[in-house]
This record gives structure tokens, sequence and C-alpha cells, in this order.
């Protein structure tokens, strides 16, 4: 049996090409994705900054519905229960919105059959991931990651605001000095997370990832046990490739705020500092 495989990272990282590439593999991603492949049933029942106070048998419950139904399982009632406790307003999804995902997990199709080959892409997965990792010990977690440089100029900055405050202590404005600021810490973490789970953490470089598909994409299938499908799939897969004009960007900006220790988290990632 494979391992479930789920996908996250700073958002604007480039997971939708991670999930893209699963998903023709035949990995079931969930019934209610948007158009960035988000499995929005991870969204209802993580994707808020109160949710991260949860104990682990809050998470243990969540994660167990969430399984449930990337496996087409039945909800019970106590599951179908936990996600109208999960309808509150919250920053960038307002309750109507979040209704919807309930009745979409309320109403997906089930099928008997346990699905064998199954996981999930959202970007705040790596919110949780350690403790998902300690609940599920056949979980594989891929982490995507960007120049963190080029990130802060991003203009998907959701997550700073989001989860600004938990990880840099402070309520951040959104600049791209605490773009990058929240963008290392939360990889410090990652690394710290990859150093327990060294074997079921895989920190993938997107821009090598994009420019070097090939080798990339080797390792890629050997971390999540599907080599001998890339052999079969791989010109249909490496024609989803297309390196982003963006990589690069800042180097047309003012990246003075850069610290040594900042420079050294780049290098260790992969990533030039400009």
């Amino acid at each position: 049996m494979y391992s479930p495989i789920c996908v996250g990272g700073v958002g604007g990282s480039g997971t939708r090409l991670i999930a893209n590439i699963l998903k023709e593999c035949g990995l079931f991603l969930g019934h209610d994705l948007n158009e960035s492949t988000d499995t929005l049933l991870f969204t209802l029942l993580f994707k808020d900054p109160l949710f991260a106070t949860l104990t682990t048998e809050e998470v243990s419950s969540r994660y167990n519905l969430l399984k449930q139904n990337l496996q087409k399982q039945q909800l019970n009632d106590v599951q179908k229960e936990l996600l109208t406790e999960c309808v509150t307003h919250r920053p960038l999804h307002d309750c109507e919105w979040l209704k919807q995902r309930a009745m979409n997990a309320n109403t997906a199709p089930v099928d008997n059959k346990v699905q064998q080959v199954w996981g999930w892409k959202e970007p705040n997965t790596h919110v949780f991931i350690d403790k998902l990792l300690e609940l599920d010990p056949s979980l594989k977690y891929i982490h995507v990651v960007r120049n963190g440089l080029d990130m802060a100029y991003s203009s998907n900055q959701n997550q700073l605001k989001v989860w600004g405050p938990l990880f840099l202590w402070r309520t951040p404005e959104i600049t791209p000095e605490e773009s990058f600021n929240y963008w290392c810490a939360v990889h410090r973490r990652i690394i710290k997370i990859k150093d327990s789970f060294p074997e079921r953490v895989h920190i993938l470089n997107y821009d090598k990832f994009a420019q070097k598909h090939e080798q990339e994409l080797a390792n890629f299938f050997d971390f999540i046990g599907l080599r001998s499908l890339n052999q079969k799939m791989e010109p249909a897969l490496l024609a989803l490739f297309s390196a982003p004009s963006s990589i690069g960007r800042a180097k047309n900006e003012d990246t003075s705020y850069l610290t040594r220790e900042g420079a050294d988290l780049l290098e260790r990632l992969g990533f030039d500092s400009f």
C-alpha cells in the first residue's frame, strides 16, 4: 500500500505543480478542490489561527475526518458535527464559504473500497505537519520552497496575515522584510521537523525542480514510492513544467534587510542571496 502524501509550503511556492503531478499519477486529492488544486476540506478543518492551539486529540479527530473523506468513506455523526463546529468566521474565509465546504464533505460520494492512493495539497499544511506526522506513521510530507527573497515580493502574502503572529510573535506589517522574516521562521522549523522525520519529509526546491526537472523528478518519485510510474508517464509529466518568470525577481529589489543568518538559511536550502 502506498503512503498517503501531503503537500504544503508558504503560499505561492509552487505547490500547484506538485499537486498536478500527483493527480496525473492517480493520487486522489479530494472531492472539493479550487483552481489551485487545494484540498478545501483541509482548509475548513485547519486554516484558522485559533486552531494552532488544538490538542493532539483534537488534531487527531480532524485528521481522521479528512482521511475518511479522502478514502471515500462515509462520515459518522460525530464527524458531521465537527464539520459544523468548524464553520466559524475567520481571516480570509467567511461563514458562507465555509458552510459550502462542510456541505461538500457531507455529500461527497462514497466508495466501499478503501482508496489506496490518496493525499492532499494545501499550503497551510506545514503549520500542523509535526502533529500529523506523529499521528500517522505512514504519512509523508512534501514541503515546496522557493527563494525567500523572491517570495518577499510575491502578491500572495496571505500566510503572513494569518500565521505571522504565530511564527514571528508579533503582528507583522505586510512588507517584503516581514515576509522574508516569516519565510525564515517557517523554514527553520521545517528543517527541524525534517531532522525528526528524515525519511518522511522531503524539502523540494521549486526553482531547481522547474529548471532541472528530469533529474529532480526522479528524486521526487523515489521519495513518494512511485518510481515506476515516473518512467511510464514521464512525457506527460514533463509537459506540466515551465519555469516561472518570477524566479530571480528580487534581483531588482532592495534586499538590504538581508542578514547573515538569512543568507545562510537561503544557502542551506539551495538558493542564492543575489
